[in-house]
């Protein structure tokens, strides 16, 4: 079985290291096509779809994934066709609610957005649709126990797909590809992906489902949803924040400039996600049979074996920055001082461990959306504050500042409630005593 779940974890983490690659690749080659201008106005745009689309289809896809398993493990059929009905239908009432105030905040943008406002907007609402019905149909793959299989449209297939298609634009409508051009992309990439999961559907599921009679369960799956999509709305605000406002206060080309320096910074990210790949089973593990002396033990080994490797990529960023920066174009080399912040960012990021997941994983969740919130709420003071006086410095500082405060608040009530502390510093956890003694202190 644990080779199994390793092999599992090896092929899920080649896949995202496909899609990182891809995407990275996708985004030089549109703003090196657009230029800042356009690029930032695609970016700008994007994130906005993003930033009010993700939240509600990250907890249909978890109560897909969550309730579909108990359904097909149980033979319910009836209650997972009523599963994947009522979900569709949600994602397609809060599509029509996220179109709406795409149209609503595009029109006040339309000055920022050139000419093109239609067609831009056009693309942008559809994007909704088809990435929330993606989500859920990734959810119900991953209950029939298809996790791999689920992986492949949206880590490989669109992401792959979406190169090839801007290359073809860019080869047939040449000076005409804009920011509108570059979203007709997504939306016909994200549709490709959805046929993709549709195919594995009705190769794993078609059958059980279609022969079943649907029965709901609409009050639960509901009430299940929305505090998913909460804590994914404070994690997509404080991740996309910065992106937007420099938009919304200086200019759409510099939304551009500064998505590039924030693209380059992920990849640091990239070693630490991968090894939360593998600690996840073992802190559920671990925690279950109350050994923490060994839990703390593994996740600073891993803490400071993730920190190690991560150093050599945030010094590069940080000394050659503005050459990274010039495979972008060369206006975007002017990011190379916001980027040597991003990157001692996550380097603060990583030293800090993974105490969000620690919480998750063991039923403390409302704690991380509480340190979520916080950090939203010093991201977006300080972005208002330092943006105008700063500019893209300004929201690079803004990051560090909501990194800093989630991480640290985070760590410390790991620590009270659960005695680890998830830092390199890898303190000795505490006792029964002690623990009763720090809940009781901080409640």
């Amino acid at each position: 079985m644990q080779e199994k779940l390793l092999s599992g974890s090896v092929k899920t983490l080649l896949l995202k290291i496909t899609n990182i690659g891809t995407l990275f690749l996708v985004s030089v080659l549109l703003a090196r096509t657009l230029g800042a201008e356009e690029y930032g106005s695609y970016i700008f745009v994007f994130t906005l779809v993003g930033l009010l689309s993700e939240p509600l289809f990250v907890g249909l896809r978890t109560v897909a994934l969550r309730n579909g398993t108990i359904y097909i493990q149980e033979h319910k059929y009836g209650l997972l066709r009523g599963l994947a009905n009522r979900l569709r239908l949600f994602m397609l009432t809060y599509g029509a609610i996220t179109a709406l105030g795409l149209f609503v905040a595009l029109w006040l943008m339309q000055d920022k957005l050139g000419a093109n406002f239609g067609w831009t907007f056009l693309f942008a609402a559809a994007l909704p649709f088809l990435l929330g019905f993606n989500r859920i149909n990734d959810g119900l793959l991953r209950a029939s126990g298809k996790a791999l299989i689920s992986q492949i449209p949206k880590l490989v297939a669109r992401p792959v797909l979406l190169l090839a298609y801007i290359y073809i634009s860019t080869l047939l409508i040449e000076d005409r590809f804009d920011a509108g051009w570059a979203l007709a992309t997504q939306a016909l990439a994200a549709g490709s992906a959805f046929l993709l999961y549709i195919y594995f559907l009705r190769r794993h599921l078609h059958v059980k489902i279609c022969t079943a009679r649907a029965q709901y369960k609409t009050r639960t799956w509901f009430q299940e949803a929305l505090p998913l999509a909460a804590s994914t709305a404070v994690h997509a605000l404080d991740a996309r924040i910065g992106i937007l406002l420099v938009g919304a206060l200086i200019a759409s080309s510099d939304t551009g400039v500064f998505h590039a320096a924030f693209r380059l910074a992920e990849l640091v990210v990239l070693i630490h996600s991968s090894a939360n790949l593998m600690i996840e089973p073992m802190i559920v593990r671990l925690h279950s049979r109350g050994n923490m002396a060994e839990l703390q033990s593994k996740l600073t080994k891993l803490t400071r074996l993730v920190s190690v490797a991560s150093v050599p990529i945030i010094v590069i960023m940080i000394l050659y920055g503005e050459w990274l920066l010039s495979l972008f174009g060369d206006e975007f080399r002017a990011a190379a001082p916001a980027l040597q912040i991003l990157a001692f960012t996550q380097l603060v990021h990583v030293c800090l461990g993974s105490p969000a997941i620690l919480l998750n994983l063991t039923k403390h969740g409302k704690e991380t959306a509480t340190g979520l919130a916080g950090g939203v709420v010093v991201n977006v003071c300080l972005c208002l504050i330092l943006i105008p006086m700063l500019g893209l410095v300004g929201a690079a500082w803004a990051a560090l500042g909501s990194m800093f405060t989630t991480k640290i608040y985070l760590t410390l009530r790991a620590q009270q409630l659960l005695g680890i502390n998830t830092s390199i510093l890898g303190l000795p956890p505490k006792s029964k005593e002690e623990l009763n003694a720090s809940r009781v202190s901080s409640n």
